[in-house]
């Protein structure tokens, strides 16, 4: 039988026929029919649900793709934006592909008069999770560092954590101000000698503040000493906690109303760091500032100071009691004033993430697409055009130091790096060849010889230098390449159709420290991001860069970098660039040392001088017009 009610539903849904149990209802004949019936509605569909999930999935690709590979930088994020707004359009279209039937269903109707109906219990509901997640935030539910002491030795520990929060909030504040006023988080490009200072000043307040946080992670717990029986030590415990919890974030506040999402500042604080045990020590910050957890706290704190000044004797309370109350409430009052701010810095750290997060989406397919160019081979041709006798007569006249650019036709990885020379690597010789070099610097900074400072500072480059290649070859140049930062024998290294050497103008001193800075990098990841402002990780050229970066006394040699896709680079062919500029003039960073110049007709290697090398910066970078 076929209620009014069910009528109303199926006018209301626009349906023929309505769903009862497992069987359809049709409503002219009175006659079931299987469920699949139900199912030819949603089938007619099926056709505008998948053209419009293939549109989402389409703009959701351009969208990563802009954002990864910085396409039309700088409004790549803007164009990404655009792009993810159309996404979710499709993706949501795909689900409410027939909108007026949805709002005119009879579900629809029922959930907004449950709504209105409910909306008392709803609210109370609501307000009884959030008190839920309040008491979940500010409460710690497992452990207590009180437990187990005494009445005297509570009074102790509480007593003498009030002097060392006084001194610590001082050290915060030193060593906050000192970095914060530091011009180089406005800069945007740094030297080497600047980005260690930056990091130096930056590791040092991360000292202290996690000096605090050991402190704050103890006195957390002051809800453990009951207000009641022990109301002095439980205000006390309390503000040791509230006052460096407070004051941490105040200096985080103005550290990255600082910053002002200066991406050069970030990159540096975002490096690996001892002291933080991990990278991205600024993006933690950003996180916790964020976080709903510490505006809840950081409020919470403040009224609860007002509670305690209510219910308890000011002369119950020891002297530091008041000095830590004090500089909490500045602090506090501090970021009250700067909410504006906060809000600004909250909408730039969104799109700071949201790029950030759309770059992580799109860096699998970079570093997989890079891995297959460089291992994509087009052409029948197998034998590199230089010899093996040839590389023998080459390292006759090599030095430690020496820059070597080099070229291999034919392989797709070529079609992305800019101009003719595409890939980069530093000569340091064998251990002999380093021996003999370097000897007259002997003794150094404590070590007697070569041997012990490799053996001690370097100890699993040591190891392999020690050895030989698969082919009985020594080692005799560090490179960076797919596995990452890697020694090669100049055999293996130079195993190429051209090569060129260049030698640094600098002394033996300044040719050794920037070696071992490159020692530095051995083993360190191959950066498929071509990021030049961060040492985490590293390409060919990014090493020789970073290796001959001038730091303190060590001079070394004036690379300028260049923006290709939204990246500041130096390819090798910049280096080779350098050389051209700067060739004949007495202030010259590089001299010219060799040249083997490919043929592709006659398939191989030719020794030429310095007038045929000067221009080959200037070469088609595709191989077919190498022919």
């Amino acid at each position: 039988m076929v209620t009014p009610t069910t009528q109303i539903l199926v006018c209301k849904l626009g349906f023929k026929e309505a769903l009862i149990g497992d069987k359809i209802i049709n409503m002219n004949k009175g006659e079931p029919h299987e469920i699949a019936d139900l199912k030819k509605y949603f089938f007619r569909n099926a056709r505008k649900v998948l053209k419009s999930l293939f549109f989402a999935l389409l703009f959701f690709f351009v969208t990563i793709a802009l954002a990864g590979l910085k396409v039309f930088y700088p409004y790549h994020f803007l164009l990404s934006f655009v792009f993810l707004i159309l996404s979710i359009r499709f993706f949501v279209k795909s689900f409410l592909f027939d909108r007026k039937k949805v709002l005119k269903s009879g579900i629809f109707s029922a959930t907004k008069t449950a709504l209105i109906k409910y909306r008392l219990l709803l609210a109370i509901t609501f307000s009884i999770l959030i008190g839920i997640y309040i008491f979940w935030t500010v409460i710690p539910h497992s452990g207590n560092p009180f437990q187990g002491l005494n009445d005297q030795q509570r009074e102790e520990l509480i007593d003498t954590d009030v002097q060392i929060a006084t001194v610590l909030l001082d050290n915060l504040e030193l060593t906050g101000n000192d970095l914060i006023n530091s011009p180089l988080l406005k800069k945007k490009t740094l030297t080497a000698d600047e980005a260690r200072k930056l990091q130096n000043k930056w590791n040092l307040f991360l000292s202290v503040a996690i000096e605090s946080e050991k402190v704050t992670d103890v006195h957390k717990y002051f809800t453990r000493i009951n207000i009641f029986s022990q109301p002095q030590e439980h205000a006390e415990s309390f503000i040791v906690s509230y006052s460096l919890y407070i004051k941490k974030f105040e200096l985080f506040h103005k550290l990255i109303d600082q910053i002002d999402n200066n991406d050069t500042a970030i990159k540096q604080l975002n490096e690996y760091s001892k002291v933080f045990g991990s990278k991205d020590s600024y993006d933690d910050v950003l996180d916790r500032f964020f976080s709903s957890d510490s505006l809840v706290r950081r409020n919470l704190g403040r009224f609860y100071i007002i509670f305690l000044r209510v219910t308890l004797r000011n002369d119950s309370l020891v002297e530091g009691y008041f000095v830590l109350e004090g500089e909490s409430i500045k602090s506090y009052s501090y970021l009250l004033k700067s909410v504006f701010s906060t809000a600004v810095n909250a909408a730039k750290e969104k799109r700071y993430r949201l790029e950030k997060d759309l770059s992580g989406i799109w860096f699998p397919v970079q570093k997989n697409v890079a891995n297959m160019m460089g291992n994509s081979y087009v052409s029948s041709r197998h034998d590199k055009f230089i010899s093996l006798e040839q590389i023998t007569e080459l390292k006759k006249v090599l030095e430690p130091g020496d820059i070597l650019v080099q070229r291999r036709n034919w392989y797709a990885s070529n079609v992305g790096i800019p101009g003719f020379w595409a890939h980069g690597a530093l000569y340091v010789g064998t251990l002999q060849d380093m021996y003999e070099y370097f000897d007259e610097l002997f003794p150094t900074s404590g070590y007697h010889d070569l041997d012990e400072l490799l053996e001690k500072e370097y100890p699993k480059l040591w190891q392999q230098f020690k050895g030989t290649d698969m082919h009985n070859h020594p080692y005799a140049v560090i490179e960076g390449k797919s596995p990452g930062i890697i020694l090669q024998s100049l055999e293996e290294s130079a195993h190429a159709d051209y090569l060129a050497a260049l030698r640094p103008r600098l002394s033996k001193k300044d040719k050794f420290a920037s070696i071992l800075r490159a020692f530095e990098s051995f083993g360190k990841p191959y950066d498929y991001n071509f990021d030049f402002e961060t040492r985490d990780e590293l390409v060919c050229s990014e090493l020789i860069y970073d290796a001959y970066q001038a730091i303190g006394e060590k001079k070394g040699l004036h690379f300028e970098l260049t923006m290709t896709s939204g990246r500041k680079i130096v390819s090798p062919n910049d280096m080779v660039k350098k050389y051209y500029d700067e060739r004949g003039s007495e202030s010259r960073e590089l001299d010219f040392i060799y040249f083997l110049d490919g043929n592709e007709e006659l398939g191989k290697a030719f020794i030429k001088d310095e007038k045929a090398f000067v221009l080959t910066w200037q070469r088609p970078k595709y191989s077919w017009f190498q022919e």
